[in-house]
């Protein structure tokens, strides 16, 4: 069922706001940086940049700034993404929780009505604690997630437009992929989250909702595109390097679309200038999994 999830995350049919976001195309293609194909008088402009070599510098700036925070936020949320039978066998806290109320019971065993009692009560206690510490987990990582996507909002400080388109598209993927695979719709058996991972997602859309005027505040999260990118990523439990392949199609994509609507290149010669720089993207995509690898490497040690 991933592959479903996978293909579901880059369907236009999936309403993120992708197809209107032109990476700076639509702005660099008015002011002449980029090459276009209008052939009206006075309108037309030979001497910019082509698409293609936009495109590539759009993946290169996605691949040295959005990725890496993409890759971050997913090795936050994937945890979570562990399903609660797996979890529960893999959790040794649980484990010798459970292990201790049984004890309990058999050397406190006296009658039979009794013995059943007390092994209800402590497997109610075994819940109840394992409620509670999947609670905190969840509400750990919606923190370190809320704190880093405070961080890209930093670098992206500087150019308000970019901000904001990434804060729009971030909120509408998360609205999307809560939608479609959040809470209720039957788990990782049927290409939905596991519940911490739906609880997590469904807790960063709630506090990322952009209010606007004064009202936002500073420390509210925005809900930064790659940063909704890496928590639906890693709530759906996909490796890092699929992941990062995957958030750099979606940037060439956006890029080529954003330059066939503005009739810049035609969907053929569109259709090419993705094929030709898949090469790059998959280098760039290698490159940021093994530095994030590196660093979370390095981390550990530290």
């Amino acid at each position: 069922m991933l592959d479903w999830a996978m293909w579901q995350l880059i369907d236009p049919l999936l309403p993120t706001g992708g197809f209107a976001h032109s990476q700076g195309l639509e702005a660099a293609a008015h002011g002449g940086l980029v090459a276009g194909a209008d052939e009206r008088r006075g309108r037309g402009n030979e001497h910019g940049w082509d698409v293609e070599q936009y495109a590539l510098e759009a993946l290169r700036t996605a691949a040295s700034l959005s990725l890496p925070f993409a890759l971050a936020a997913r090795m936050i949320i994937v945890p979570l993404a562990v399903p609660e039978e797996e979890e529960e066998e893999e959790d040794g806290t649980i484990a010798a929780a459970k292990a201790n109320a049984e004890a309990g019971v058999v050397t406190g065993a006296g009658a039979g009505a009794g013995a059943g009692a007390e092994e209800g009560a402590g497997e109610a206690g075994v819940e109840d604690a394992s409620a509670v510490a999947a609670k905190k987990t969840v509400e750990e990582a919606v923190e370190a997630w809320r704190r880093l996507d405070a961080r890209l909002g930093a670098h992206l400080a500087g150019n308000h437009v970019a901000a904001r388109a990434s804060a729009a598209m971030g909120t509408a993927l998360l609205r999307a992929v809560v939608a479609a695979y959040g809470a209720g719709m039957g788990g990782p058996a049927r290409g939905g989250c596991a519940a911490p991972a739906a609880a997590a997602l469904a807790s960063i859309k709630r506090n990322s909702r952009p209010l606007g005027g004064a009202a936002a505040g500073a420390a509210r999260p925005r809900g930064h595109l790659a940063m909704a990118f890496g928590a639906t990523v890693g709530a759906l439990g996909l490796p890092p390097k699929r992941a990062a392949r995957l958030f750099m199609y979606l940037t060439l994509r956006d890029t080529l679309s954003a330059a066939t609507r503005l009739n810049l290149v035609g969907p053929l010669e569109a259709a090419g200038a993705l094929r030709r720089c898949a090469g790059a993207a998959e280098a760039m995509a290698s490159a940021a999994v093994a530095a994030a690898a590196s660093a979370a490497a390095s981390a550990g040690t530290s």
